[in-house]
């Protein structure tokens, strides 16, 4: 082998290795502490809505669930966190009768499948569902979700690195059969814990009847 094409080997393998340290793996969701806490700014841009702010506090965690305080306004609630699929699975009213303030149940995602699939490495794809309901009717939605790249995003909390997902698909109602496209991007912060910029879209009949966006403008985490 001449030195020339030593050379360009060698450099290849070199831009190469640069490459995959520029894309690293994410191979775990970050385990959370009591303490770490987090307040998110949304904002319904397609229907011209003003932002509104909430907030989500560890108060109870395990390698396995948190339990997540939050508030919205004058409004109390509470999150149960899968601290292994990164997701919120069940969203319970706060009541003081109750011993731990955690009163009934008002929405359960536990059926859904996460949006955040670990390991997470850019160009990782995969399919994902979701089920919900809305003033008495079923919903559901199928996407394809893929990790599309490693990069810097700046909120007003910070600039960060992380890993960015995008997702298409549609939604459909079960009861009456309506449906229509879906879409959204999430930006996951190792550093911060959680997802700290997010955006979707939602239409109908060629329509769009939600256009969303929100970022996290504060936080405090534990190493």
């Amino acid at each position: 082998m001449n030195r020339s094409l030593a050379f360009i080997c060698a450099l290849g393998v070199f831009v190469a290795a640069a490459a995959a340290q520029d894309k690293p793996r994410l191979e775990n969701a970050p385990k959370l502490s009591i303490g770490d806490r987090w307040v998110y700014k949304q904002t319904d841009i397609g229907n011209k809505k003003e932002p509104i702010f909430f907030s989500n506090e560890v108060k109870e965690a395990n390698d396995e669930f948190a339990w997540l305080y939050g508030k919205s306004g004058a409004t109390e609630f509470w999150w149960k966190y899968d601290v292994k699929q990164a997701k919120n699975i069940e969203r319970r009213k706060f009541s003081q009768e109750a011993v731990d303030t955690r009163g009934e149940t008002v929405v359960s995602q536990e059926k859904n499948d996460s949006r955040w699939q670990f390991p997470v490495e850019v160009g990782k794809s995969y399919s994902v569902k979701e089920y919900w309901t809305n003033q008495g009717q079923s919903l559901d939605r199928e996407l394809k979700v893929i990790v599309r790249s490693y990069e810097k995003v700046r909120t007003a909390a910070g600039e960060f690195d992380t890993y960015r997902i995008s997702g298409e698909g549609w939604w459909n109602n079960r009861s009456n059969l309506a449906s229509g496209r879906y879409e959204f991007a999430e930006w996951f912060a190792p550093a911060v814990k959680r997802i700290v910029k997010y955006e979707w879209k939602l239409s109908w009949q060629n329509q769009t009847w939600d256009n969303v966006v929100g970022e996290v403008v504060e936080f405090k985490v534990s190493p």
